[in-house]
């Protein structure tokens, strides 16, 4: 490999160490970003990526990167036919990419965040949420591990405007928030963005496997938009 091309590999990895500031700790949670700056050598890999939205840097060194298949301009309805990827990069080389529609199986999905949970023993744990159907009124989280044989998708969830908070013990646990019905009363029933109750449920990573623990429902209704605009948030 050459000078140049060592620098912009190197350059690539120090803008995905600088995004995740302290990678190793439960707290790295990114936002949609635009065309962010691969090296060459991974951009050929990815003949369809036409905007890079988010790199992490992970514990384990390796990179983990969203790029959608169109470029979603604002006010335009560009999105509609967009395939969001969520791809694993070591080195020089990408080592495992999946596109999300065939995971969700509905559409259109746009990107909306993603997120380092605290390792499950040695293995980093990455989380993408993506927002569904012409509204966005549905959250779908996708969550990637190492294992024996390479990464791979361990887990989805899902839920109307839904929101991951993240707990930073060592152990990989969570807390899923998302709409279970509406709260007021009358022909408003059906309202999408209307107050509604929530359902929590705790998950936990377990040997890499996710386990559910327990649910409770809210007793009073929430407004839906601050869970929509950040799916993922932080309780210590």
């Amino acid at each position: 490999m050459g000078k140049i091309a060592m620098l912009v590999t190197l350059l690539f990895a120090l803008s995905a160490a600088s995004q995740s500031s302290d990678s190793q700790r439960a707290d790295v949670i990114l936002t949609p970003s635009h065309d962010l700056q691969v090296p060459t050598i991974i951009r050929g890999q990815l003949a369809d990526a036409a905007d890079v939205e988010a790199n992490l840097n992970l514990p384990n060194k390796d990179v983990a990167l969203e790029y959608d298949t169109v470029r979603d301009n604002p006010d335009t309805a560009d999105f509609m036919n967009n395939e969001p990827h969520v791809v694993l990069v070591r080195g020089e080389r990408v080592i495992f990419n999946t596109g999300i529609s065939s995971l969700a199986r509905t559409g259109p999905i746009r990107f909306h965040g993603m997120a380092l949970l605290a390792r499950a023993g040695t293995t980093p744990i990455v989380v993408c949420a993506f927002t569904l159907g012409g509204d966005s009124a549905e959250t779908f989280f996708v969550f990637l591990g190492e294992q024996s044989k390479g990464y791979k998708v361990i887990a989805t969830l899902r839920g109307e405007q839904a929101q991951i908070r993240i707990n930073s013990r060592p152990l990989a646990s969570f807390e899923l928030w998302k709409g279970d019905g509406f709260s007021g009363r009358g022909s408003d029933a059906e309202c999408v963005w209307c107050p509604k109750y929530y359902k929590k449920t705790m998950y936990e990573f377990r040997q890499g496997k996710l386990e559910k623990l327990e649910s409770i429902r809210t007793k009073r209704g929430y407004d839906p938009d601050p869970f929509f605009e950040t799916p993922f948030i932080l309780i210590k």
